[in-house]
């Protein structure tokens, strides 16, 4: 989920509320395994379902029914028992019912075929109702028996409502028939199938679809609740007794009402109402969400926004701070709209997830490289700016080795790749080549000792091209992942895959958000990166067209040493390495690569060594868009294997090319996430253990690009 303005939250809620919506959540004992049970669509909102049915925290699916409602005799059962809930005479049951409908409705399709008139119609499904209600209950005697006497007592016959009856009751054949299709979305609800039947709720008018339905003032700050606890500790619900309309609430909604008045996030209004079931207009909304995010970091200058009122206005310019909102939003914000429920339980989500309301959280708020490369992003994607620059030239692109990925532990992941491959491998170290070896442990001694070594980079390229070769794309990509399991053996809590900076996945994340295109290219072989991009937090949106990398030759496994152009792919065969070495993309060659595959000048470019330094010239001469070009400096020795030689050579770099440089040592919060130490090569060549397990997950996961 990532930061939208109000104008993009309006417009993309039909696919956004459905992924992205904020669920109702059962909060059941400990041992309960389904305690977690979420839901995509709220009971809450159906008057019908909760007139049946009350909010159960311990209850397997978080609802049980109502002791006074018509699910009354179910009421002792223990809600909190999977085994009972789930059992044959719970939910198989209650799915085998819905099921059971299928006849009806294929009744009806042929008893409409046959032209048979509406009351007829209508007689043979309500008695083939009652039927399937009663043989719901074969081998549950008790059940049955509980079903039959509750029917004798309401309608005076064991076997439910008559037709006659239902048409005194509704005043027409054709409700009649509606209603012979009609459950009880309660008891749906406390099983764990209001999702599964929710379209069923809409069409038989017991619902309106919350795409639509405007959610109420009970409903949002019930959510807001929900979604911080630590804001909106639970209080007295006699706090409620005060307003002159506290018999509206709901049952449901009156402990979240309590707590935001002890909170203070309500008040009430001056005619002593707190008015429960109004609509919420957009102003109002944003104002009760902005005050549940009271954390929001100031990002951009305060935007103008000529429509709010007074009382609205320091709770909506904290938002545009935190560029959540925009001045482009002023129209949507004066039109005041109610806003539905789908709207209101993503700006719930981001109220339980404020860190990913101001992107770049990673950063600290005063680091110039982030202020440089927000104040970009505002320039160019407002269209009233002179700077704008239209979504499909949008393109920024990244170096991956010491940008996004640690490159010092103690070498690029390639160069560790092929000394594991060419010394450590069991299956391969036999068989590895001289020429082989020979780079193998040039990269084992600049690992050991720094030393230097002329065109190992070349030669890296051709030692990793004969090293794999004859391994076809996806044994190649299988022999990658196998690798990046491997511990990282200068940090506790990281694998070899795991080695991405939190602050640049951020970066990426923001841009595409906005609406740029990002490019990796590297020095890296190609199908090396793809390997480190795959199963990772970039894998949803970097996908492999957008990867650029050194490359080797690729024929089909039959072709042997035949040219191509004299060669013929045939059924059955596939890709394979061929052994030979193309070419490195490093220097100029970055700048040839970027013309030959994207086609046109990026406006952003981000790298970290001298090896970027054609890229990011291209991007900033002579483009005829705004463009910047930023620069990783490795200066943190506390987090990272820094170099703040290196580091200070790129500073200088930075101040003569009028590139933004950053600081990972005074610009970053972190730089691996939680759960990553940085140890040191002395104990990293003492054999750090990390256990596959201990290895964090990424909280970052980023948006797929479309097309």
């Amino acid at each position: 989920m990532k930061k939208q303005t109000l104008r993009r939250i309006l417009s993309l809620v039909c696919i956004l509320a459905l992924v992205l919506s904020v669920p109702v959540t059962a909060s059941a004992a400990e041992d309960n395994v389904l305690a977690d049970y979420i839901l995509k669509h709220d009971p809450r909102l159906n008057e019908k379902a909760m007139a049946d049915i009350v909010v159960d925290p311990t209850a397997v699916y978080g609802f049980a029914p109502s002791p006074t409602g018509s699910l009354a005799a179910y009421a002792s059962f223990d809600w909190s028992d999977p085994e009972l809930v789930n059992g044959e005479h719970g939910r198989l049951e209650r799915i085998a019912y819905h099921e059971s409908l299928g006849e009806m409705y294929d009744m009806l399709d042929e008893m409409m075929s046959d032209g048979t008139g509406t009351e007829e119609i209508a007689r043979a499904l309500s008695a083939k109702r009652n039927e399937l209600r009663l043989a719901a209950y074969d081998g549950d005697p008790d059940g049955l028996a509980a079903v039959k006497e509750r029917n004798l007592a309401k309608y005076g016959h064991e076997e439910g409502p008559l037709p006659d009856e239902l048409y005194a009751q509704y005043g027409s054949w054709e409700t009649v028939i509606e209603k012979a299709f009609s459950v009880n979305s309660g008891m749906d609800a406390c099983l764990g199938l209001y999702d599964e039947y929710y379209d069923l709720y809409v069409i038989t008018g017991q619902v309106k679809n919350e795409m639509i339905m405007a959610a109420t003032r009970e409903y949002m700050i019930t959510l807001l609740t929900e979604a911080r606890p630590d804001l909106y500790p639970a209080a007295d619900v006699s706090l409620l007794d005060g307003f002159t309309d506290a018999d509206q609430i709901s049952e449901w909604a009156k402990p979240a009402l309590a707590a935001a008045v002890s909170a203070g996030l309500i008040k009430g209004y001056e005619d002593g109402t707190i008015r429960p079931k109004a609509a919420l207009g957009t102003i109002e909304a944003f104002v009760l969400f902005s005050r549940s995010v009271p954390d929001l970091q100031a990002v951009t200058p305060t935007p103008y926004f000529s429509s709010v009122p007074e009382w609205a206005r320091e709770d909506i310019e904290r938002l545009g701070r935190a560029d959540f909102i925009d001045g482009g939003d002023d129209d949507v914000l004066a039109l005041n709209r109610a806003l539905s429920v789908a709207t209101v339980r993503i700006l719930a989500y981001y109220a339980a997830h404020p860190e990913q309301i101001t992107p770049l959280s990673d950063w600290k708020a005063d680091a110039p490289a982030r202020i440089a490369l927000y104040d970009y992003v505002v320039s160019v994607t407002d269209w009233h700016s002179p700077d704008y620059i239209p979504e499909r030239d949008r393109i920024a692109v990244f170096d991956l080795d010491g940008t996004l990925f640690c490159e010092t532990d103690p070498n690029y992941f390639d160069y560790t790749l092929l000394a594991y491959r060419v010394l450590e491998d069991p299956d391969y170290k036999d068989k590895a080549s001289d020429f082989e070896r020979e780079v193998a442990l040039k990269i084992k001694e600049q690992n050991e000792t720094g030393a230097s070594f002329s065109g190992l980079e070349v030669d890296h390229g051709k030692a990793v091209a004969s090293a794999f070769a004859g391994m076809t794309i996806e044994e190649f990509n299988d022999y990658i992942q196998d690798f990046k399991q491997l511990p990282m053996p200068g940090y506790e809590g990281m694998l070899r895959g795991g080695g991405f900076y939190e602050p640049m996945l951020q970066v990426i994340s923001y841009l595409a958000d906005h609406g740029f295109t990002c490019y990796i290219v590297s020095g890296t072989d190609r199908l090396i990166v793809r390997g480190i991009i795959d199963d990772s937090p970039l894998s949803d949106c970097i996908p492999n067209r957008q990867i650029i990398g050194s490359d080797e030759l690729i024929i089909a496994s039959n072709q042997g040493d035949e040219d191509g152009l004299n060669y013929v792919f045939t059924d059955g065969e596939e890709l394979i390495l061929a052994g030979e070495f193309l070419i490195k993309n490093l220097k100029m060659n970055k700048v040839a690569v970027i013309m030959q595959e994207i086609g046109q000048q990026p406006v952003l470019s981000f790298g970290n060594s001298t090896g970027d330094s054609s890229m990011a010239e291209y991007v900033t001469s002579g483009n005829p868009y705004k463009s910047l070009a930023f620069m990783l400096c490795c200066d943190d020795t506390e987090r990272e294997n820094g170099n703040e030689s290196k580091a200070q050579k790129m500073f200088d770099l930075c101040e003569e090319f009028d590139w933004v440089p950053i600081s990972m040592k005074n610009d970053w919060t972190t730089i691996y996430g939680d759960g990553v130490t940085y140890v040191g090569a002395a104990k990293a060549e003492a054999g750090a253990e990390v256990p596959a397990e201990s290895a964090p997950v990424s909280p970052y996961t980023l948006p797929r690009k479309a097309g």
